[in-house]
């Protein structure tokens, strides 16, 4: 996160965000246009409350996008609620984001591939 954040200090439209405590989750910036992760999606204790947040701070039409694990070796599966594509659909629209959930296969896991915009 410090280095991603060093690396993107020069650029003014660009934020990194690292939150330390997950049941107390503040997020102050500017409207955002886009939202990306990867990799994090499964390790959120409060989906739902952190993806409302994020909502509430997107601008409407902008783009989200994230990226998670599952299946690793084909054979540990991820946090149960990131299988439920149904699911995951459900908890990004109650944040007021419209998503397509994908899965891939990759070499050693699946990926999860949320995108959509916020409405």
């Amino acid at each position: 996160v410090k280095v991603a954040d060093k690396k993107t200090k020069e650029i003014a439209h660009v934020t990194v965000h690292h939150h330390p405590e997950l049941h107390n989750f503040k997020f102050d910036v500017p409207p955002l246009d886009y939202i990306i992760s990867v990799g994090m999606l499964s390790y959120m204790q409060n989906p739902q409350a952190i993806l409302r947040k994020l909502g509430s701070q997107t601008k409407k039409g902008g783009k989200v996008l994230f990226i998670d694990y599952d299946k690793f070796f084909y054979l540990i599966p991820n946090a149960a609620w990131i299988q439920d594509k149904e699911g995951l659909v459900r908890i990004f629209a109650n944040a007021g984001f419209k998503v397509t959930v994908e899965v891939k296969n990759g070499l050693l896991w699946q990926y999860v591939i949320v995108s959509g915009e916020r409405v």
